[in-house]
């Protein structure tokens, strides 16, 4: 995958989720500072983008295991 500022910043993010999963957290509010993936994670903006809808839907996936999420 092409490592770019949105690659990096979707990487934190499931590392951000990991942690928290990890701590046991059920309720989970994230606040983004990169309006492109906060709306990409929401389901706001379609993505064309292989790599970034792969991380999308890793991000996806991983909050699963939360009984509330949400990002803004």
């Amino acid at each position: 995958f092409d490592n770019t500022n949105n690659t990096a910043e979707y990487e934190a993010l499931l590392l951000g989720l990991e942690m928290e999963r990890k701590k046991g957290i059920q309720n989970l509010k994230v606040q983004g500072d990169v309006e492109l993936i906060v709306n990409q994670v929401k389901g706001v903006y379609q993505l064309k983008n292989y790599c970034l809808k792969h991380y999308r839907n890793k991000v996806w996936d991983s909050v699963e295991c939360f009984d509330a999420f949400s990002i803004k």
